[in-house]
């Protein structure tokens, strides 16, 4: 789409048959990034003041969470309007990634070192959590539940998971994402 309407106005129009198109599908999130980048990038994002910004991400987390193994509460509630849950996880992160943007306050607070470093990392964590819970998390609950019982094996599982997820994370973005990220760059330069 960026690649034949990127710098046309018929872009709006493409994005809209995109949504058509993508409506039942995962790809849908990448057409919604593509549309909020647009209007972030030509600088057509509305502001908002910090509370509205705040409301907008809290009411974003809850379409973010919702949980089609529990039909209670809010989870219940919005599956009974449309059981597709992607559909209430795309809302969700719109709400949230517009909150940021059009938040300076919250925006300000997400630039810092600290986050930026978090964020940088967030993908590997994406990538290798479930691979440590599935092995080291699991075998050392397994191998512990007997001896410390259940509290105390997952309290030593979850510390090894983050003695185990933590260098891994790191390794994987130094070494794979940065990597992956700096080659994409370069591609898509040329």
């Amino acid at each position: 789409i960026l690649g034949i309407f990127g710098k046309t106005k018929a872009r709006f129009v493409a994005y809209i048959v995109g949504a058509i198109i993508f409506a039942q599908s995962y790809l849908l999130g990448f057409l919604i990034g593509m549309v909020i980048a647009d209007i972030y990038a030509h600088k057509k994002m509305i502001k908002i003041k910090t509370w509205q910004g705040a409301l907008l991400a809290g009411l974003g987390l809850c379409f973010a969470i919702v949980n089609t193994y529990n039909m209670q509460g809010v989870s219940g509630f919005l599956l009974r309007i449309n059981s597709h849950p992607f559909v209430w996880y795309f809302i969700g992160a719109t709400m949230i990634i517009v909150a940021v943007l059009a938040t300076p306050k919250i925006s300000e607070l997400l630039s810092t070192k600290t986050m930026v470093f978090f964020g940088k990392n967030t993908f590997s964590v994406y990538l290798l959590h479930d691979l440590v819970i599935l092995t080291v998390m699991s075998f050392v609950f397994v191998k512990l539940e007997p001896t410390l019982g259940y509290k105390g094996a997952v309290a030593v599982a979850f510390l090894a998971f983050f003695a185990v997820l933590t260098p891994a994370v790191l390794l994987f973005t130094k070494y794979v994402d940065s990597f992956a990220i700096r080659t994409s760059r370069a591609f898509a330069n040329k």
